[in-house]
């Protein structure tokens, strides 16, 4: 031990010394990775910059192409790999049996035979703000910001829709999100989640009033893009089963709205497990009427027909990374070779409507990157890509 004598004093000074200069070369390696790191980062946003440009730049420059494209600095090239979500099997066996019992309900019968029975003649072009002028959920274009909600936004909107056209305008509620991102864990987060559980919720816990002012506003931030990277993502705030103060119309509980039907109009599966081992075919009005994938223009025919009679639908698809900067035009992915290398997410929109270009379909959509991306916050997409893609679409009744 370190004693009073000069000699042992140096003695006990030597590891001192050396402990000094093992931090101080530490430090040195340390700073030296840092630095390194961080050139790394900048050179690899550089070529992702040069990438994206020069994507961005054929996208324009194609005179066949049916879209335009224009720079996005918050546009971000593929991850390479999946993000996902909560995943309760026993929850989700028991939703897919509410959804088959649902789908052989009397109320649904009825609902596709009205689908079926309608034989008046289609416009070329139709869209639901022009129909239902009065319903302002219809118009309206959200920012999802820094939450993968795109999911919850598109549903709540489109329960919103039909929840005011089913009361010719006398209902105009703004459905909160919110409350499904933070109160659903079966539903998603905001890592992302499945429009049909937030229409699921919507028919058995129902849904509170949302945007600024109402039940359960909206909390993420945009500050972080438009749209911001899934690496800005933060998780959804905590559920609380109780109005803000500014709201004093209802309680939480009084504040209830719910759907009476919910169901998907083209065939998907839905994951139980969460890695793919049991996955189950949910019912659909295409696979019910017999309609081979094959035939699109009978398949289009029927989604028209649920736009037209009863309103906007979600419809999930991949954004590849040249979707990020869209402008304007019927976006398709650019080039379509190669498309699932550049799929950056599975992202969630709402249907209000549908064109005719050169006698191919598109879908008239509103996104959830707020109004000033895109055509003024929305898009319209290639309808025939549901062959290539299996594009989702669902919905729900009052």
């Amino acid at each position: 031990m370190c004693c009073s004598s000069g000699r042992q004093r140096a003695c006990c000074a030597v590891p001192l010394v050396f402990l000094f200069v093992v931090i101080i070369f530490g430090s040195g390696v340390l700073l030296t990775i840092i630095y390194w790191n961080v050139k790394e980062a900048e050179l690899q946003r550089k070529s992702d910059g040069i990438y994206i440009r020069a994507l961005v730049d054929a996208v324009n420059n194609d005179p066949m192409n049916t879209w335009k494209a224009r720079w996005n600095p918050f546009g971000i090239r593929s991850p390479k790999e999946s993000v996902s979500f909560n995943r309760n099997a026993t929850e989700l066996r028991a939703i897919n049996a509410d959804l088959n019992k649902m789908f052989s309900s009397d109320e649904m019968k009825s609902h596709i035979k009205q689908l079926v029975d309608f034989n008046d003649s289609l416009p070329s072009h139709f869209d639901a703000r022009e129909k239902w002028p009065l319903c302002r959920s219809i118009r309206n274009v959200p920012n999802q910001g820094g939450c993968g909600s795109c999911y919850a936004i598109a549903a709540t909107g489109v329960a919103s829709d039909r929840a005011c056209i089913a009361s010719n305008g006398k209902i105009q509620p703004f459905f909160s999100e919110q409350d499904v991102v933070s109160c659903c864990s079966v539903c998603g987060d905001c890592s992302g989640g499945d429009p049909i559980r937030v229409l699921h919720y919507w028919t058995t816990q129902g849904l509170v009033t949302g945007n600024r002012d109402g039940c359960t506003p909206y909390s993420a931030s945009v500050q972080c893009g438009t749209p911001c990277s899934p690496a800005n993502f933060k998780p959804a705030a905590a559920c609380s089963r109780q109005c803000q103060s500014i709201y004093s119309r209802n309680s939480y509980e009084k504040d209830k709205n719910f759907g009476s039907l919910v169901y998907t109009i083209y065939p998907r599966t839905m994951n139980i497990d969460g890695v793919g081992n049991e996955r189950v075919l949910l019912p659909s009005i295409i696979g019910h009427l017999n309609i081979s994938n094959g035939n699109l223009s009978e398949i289009h025919n029927v989604i028209k027909k649920e736009l037209f009679l009863f309103g906007p639908v979600t419809i999930a698809f991949p954004a590849t990374e040249e979707f990020l900067h869209y402008a304007e035009g019927v976006y398709h992915p650019y080039p379509r070779e190669d498309d699932a290398s550049r799929i950056v997410y599975w992202h969630v929109g709402r249907v209000i409507g549908w064109g005719t270009e050169d006698d191919v379909t598109n879908w008239l959509v509103v996104n959830s990157f707020g109004q000033y991306w895109g055509d003024n916050g929305l898009f319209r997409i290639e309808a025939d890509l549901i062959e290539n893609w299996g594009l989702e679409f669902e919905t729900g009744v009052v």
